[in-house]
This record gives structure tokens, C-alpha cells and sequence, in this order.
């Protein structure tokens, strides 16, 4: 499995959840605590292809087509796939040219395939940068028309993917979100388990608070307990 590449961040620990003392500086790091006691899955890197003509360049990877230039998902050959939105609140643009491309191995074999989107215009500057799309399209789905899901969190990526017991057609994305509200909610950051199969995606806001500003810097965030509110 790669290793991270993106910006760092600092996530410091607080209470009985903290597996080490003071701060972690790597997404790797983040990526570790969030799926503690859990089965990651595995990731192989897709084969990516380009291609440009009259109508503007593709990219192709793992039979699915990204329209760089028109903003769309198709499969291969196929029809268009609708991108459903589960973060909440609205999602920023997304820069069509992929940062990675995986194929998706869970406890039932080959999943489908999973996309790491970076976003475009303001989403290139600054701490706007730590924010990615993951998109997950399952292979094959029991439904006639192909579909995909896109979670918006903060320093996430498909090596955070894990399985969920039980659920062979199932894996589970444990993301850092922007509350709906944001500025109006406190710290306006909570963690969320998002479960998919090829058929549905269910939503569990994780009890952990999260507190810190995504956009300070550094980055620094903290995960406490439930139990745990910050000092006043």
C-alpha cells in the first residue's frame, strides 16, 4: 500500500482513544488512527490511460472513463455514471485529473474502484489543499445503471478504506467532515463512517469530537473521547 503524499498534518490525541503521546505528523498517521481495529482493504494501482480528440481528453483507468474536460464519469465503451454526493453541505469543484487511481480488493475479492480527486479553482490554494474527494464505484452492481459515491474529508484517501465484518460487498470510509452548518456548529468538524455496497451507502457519525482548525496552521487537529469536551 503507498504511502501518503499529500500535505502533512498534525493530529494530537486526547484521553483513553490516544495511541501515542504527543502530536503524529503524517497523514499516514491519521489514517492509522482513524481504522484502528479494523481490516484495511487492498488497493492495487489501475492501469491509467489518456487520450484527447474533437471532444476534449479522457482518461482511462480500471473501465472507467473520466471526460477530464466536460466533467464526467462513463464506463468504458458504456453509459454515464452519476456521482451521488454523501458529505454534506455543498461539495467544492472537483479537478477532474485524478491524483490516483485504485483497483478495490474487500473480503469477497475484486470491489470496484476507488479515485482521488483533488478540487479546482480556490481548492488549489492553500490549506483548501488538505480537503480530497474519494470516489468509490463498485463493479458490476446488482442495478442496470452504474453508479459511484463521492466523500469529501480532510486529509482522507483510499488507503482508508477498510472492510466491514460480516459484509463481504461492503467496505467502510472513516473521513473528517465539514459539519453542515460549519461556522454555526462547534469546531464545525465531526468524524463519520460512510459504509458502501453497490447498491447503497449508509452514514454513522462517529461519538469521537474533533476540535481544531483544518485551516490554521499546520493543521493541527485533536480526537478525543466522547467523554472528552476542550477546556473553556
Amino acid at each position: 500500500m503507498r504511502m501518503p503524499q499529500r500535505a502533512l498534518v498534525l493530529l494530537a490525541l486526547a484521553g483513553p482513544a490516544a495511541l501515542a503521546a504527543g502530536p503524529t505528523p503524517t497523514t499516514a498517521a491519521l489514517r492509522d488512527i482513524l481504522i484502528e481495529g479494523h481490516t484495511p482493504i487492498t488497493l492495487e494501482a489501475a492501469t491509467v490511460d489518456r487520450g484527447c480528440g474533437p471532444a476534449g481528453c479522457t482518461i482511462y483507468a480500471d473501465g472507467v472513463s473520466i471526460l477530464r474536460d466536460r466533467g464526467v464519469l462513463k464506463q468504458t465503451g458504456g453509459k454515464a455514471i452519476p456521482v451521488r454526493l454523501l458529505s454534506p453541505g455543498e461539495a467544492p469543484a472537483l479537478d477532474w485529473e485524478p491524483l490516483d487511481v485504485f483497483r478495490v480488493f474487500g473480503e469477497g475479492g475484486y470491489w470496484g474502484t476507488c479515485l482521488e480527486f483533488s478540487h479546482a479553482g480556490i481548492g488549489k490554494s492553500g490549506t483548501m489543499q488538505r480537503w480530497v474527494s474519494v470516489v468509490l464505484v463498485p463493479h458490476h452492481p446488482p442495478q442496470r445503471r452504474v453508479r459511484a459515491w463521492r466523500i469529501v474529508g480532510y486529509q482522507t484517501g483510499c488507503d482508508a478504506l477498510v472492510t466491514l465484518p460480516g459484509k463481504p460487498d461492503t467496505l467502510s470510509l472513516p473521513v473528517i467532515e465539514a459539519t453542515a452548518k460549519d461556522r454555526k456548529t462547534p469546531f464545525g468538524l465531526h468524524l463519520v463512517w460512510h459504509h458502501c455496497d453497490a447498491r447503497k451507502c449508509t452514514t454513522a457519525i462517529d461519538p469521537r469530537p474533533v476540535y481544531g482548525d483544518p485551516h490554521g496552521t499546520g493543521g493541527a487537529l485533536t480526537i478525543g473521547s466522547p467523554s472528552i469536551r476542550p477546556p473553556p
